[in-house]
């Protein structure tokens, strides 16, 4: 149970990190952040109920492309701390 808890909070502890680093390389995150600003754009000049269905779905697919990665950055690395943790445990 106890190295479930320090998996957690490795995973808390550099979810942030994790995020900072994805948000500031990733190219498809910035291509879809370019895509809700034009849709913003587009909604205010003209306020469809089309146009502000597309701009929910960008965000949506953005906020989705972002989680998945972030929780895979945070998986492999509590994955590579539990594979240390265990080498260590056998010496």
């Amino acid at each position: 149970m106890c190295f479930e808890k320090e998996l957690q909070q490795i995973f808390k502890e550099s979810y942030l990190e994790c995020l900072s680093k994805f948000l500031k390389e990733d190219e498809e995150y910035h291509i879809l952040s370019q895509n809700i600003s034009f849709a913003e754009n587009k909604v205010l000049e003209c306020p469809t109920k089309t146009n502000k269905e597309i701009l929910k779905g960008i965000k949506l697919e953005l906020a989705e492309y972002v989680h998945i990665n972030i929780f895979k950055m945070g998986f492999f690395e509590g994955v590579n701390y539990g594979l240390v943790e265990s080498k260590e445990s056998l010496i």
